[in-house]
């Protein structure tokens, strides 16, 4: 579902951020069991995603 969210949003200009756990894939890759695949930020245990969100912003991301 996250990567049809973030298709749907990067077609209409959109921006975003998939964060990711664990995935099959590999560190910061989401993948989907059809084989898509995008960037992704890794969220490790206790990361402040708000504040993550923040700095990105605040510099530029």
């Amino acid at each position: 579902m996250a990567l049809q969210i973030g298709h749907n949003r990067s077609a209409r200009g959109l921006q975003g951020v998939i964060f990711t756990r664990d995935d099959r894939a590999e560190e910061g890759t989401l993948s989907s069991r059809l084989g898509l695949v995008t960037e992704a930020v890794e969220a490790a245990p206790g990361m402040d995603l708000y504040g993550y969100l923040v700095e990105q912003m605040t510099y530029g991301g």
